[in-house]
């Protein structure tokens, strides 16, 4: 009796380890995991109100703005990003194309933007081309055949913080020099620049500051204080309304529309 059951133990540890080894030597199954790369919607701004910052759009980026002011003008803009450090584009001012005004145009001007400083300690500073701003503020002193509005070079600089609705924010800041009409190349049209921003939520943010700051008592009238208020019902989307008051006096409110999105 003892015997018999000895065998029959032997013979359950034997199944046992055969069954082993057959799951030892079972293929092996192999999960894979895809992983897909998503590259989001810039985010950082690329103006804050009339002001340029010295933030680039991503390569492969485009952005459009379309910006009606005064008297039925429009202001277009489209930037496109070659590479991280570096946001070309072109501009268009169309005065009086809406309603009973005379039309006057520019020629078609380039843009650029050059990051040379990307947030090292919070500070970014980068060299721009493009128009000097937006409505009245922005119109040539000397207009010409090439441009009615004023042109020239920028030198934005931010400071990023934190805000108080626990959310980014940049204290932005610089000049702008005049390059176009060539009879406003003066130093006497040097203007300054200081603004900032306040996102209250993803969809609406709020911006303010001074716009055109000339140095010269000559030119000090056409200086500028503004508001932006801007809704983004999409990442890509933002519709904004901005009311600018010059000291000429003259008071505007601005329509803004952007769009940003991926050529690849």
């Amino acid at each position: 009796m003892l015997f018999r059951l000895i065998i029959i133990n032997l013979f359950i540890l034997s199944g046992f380890f055969s069954l082993a080894e057959e799951v030892k030597g079972s293929k092996k199954i192999v999960i894979e995991e895809s992983v897909v790369s998503f590259k989001p919607t810039y985010t950082y701004e690329y103006s804050v109100g009339p002001n340029q910052t010295p933030y680039t759009l991503s390569r492969g980026m485009f952005k459009i703005d379309f910006i009606v002011y005064s008297q039925g003008s429009v202001l277009l803009k489209l930037y496109v990003g070659l590479w991280e450090f570096l946001t070309v584009g072109i501009v268009e001012d169309i005065q009086g194309i809406i309603g009973n005004s005379p039309i006057t145009m520019n020629i078609p001007l380039a843009s650029m933007k050059l990051n040379i400083i990307n947030e090292m300690n919070s500070f970014s500073l980068s060299v721009a081309i493009d128009s000097f701003s937006y409505g009245l503020p922005g119109r040539a002193f000397s207009p010409d055949y090439y441009s009615k509005t004023l042109y020239g070079v920028h030198l934005p600089m931010s400071i990023r913080y934190k805000s108080v609705f626990n959310s980014y924010s940049d204290l932005v800041f610089g000049a702008k020099f005049p390059i176009l009409p060539v009879g406003d190349v003066n130093v006497i049209n040097t203007a300054l620049f200081l603004s900032t921003y306040v996102k209250f939520s993803e969809v609406f943010t709020i911006s303010f500051g001074v716009d055109n700051l000339f140095l010269s008592s000559e030119r000090i009238t056409n200086s500028s204080v503004f508001s932006e208020f801007k809704f983004s019902p999409t990442r890509s989307l933002g519709l904004s309304l901005i009311l600018n008051y010059s000291f000429l006096p003259s008071f505007e409110r601005i329509i803004k529309i952007e769009y940003i999105g991926n050529l690849f």
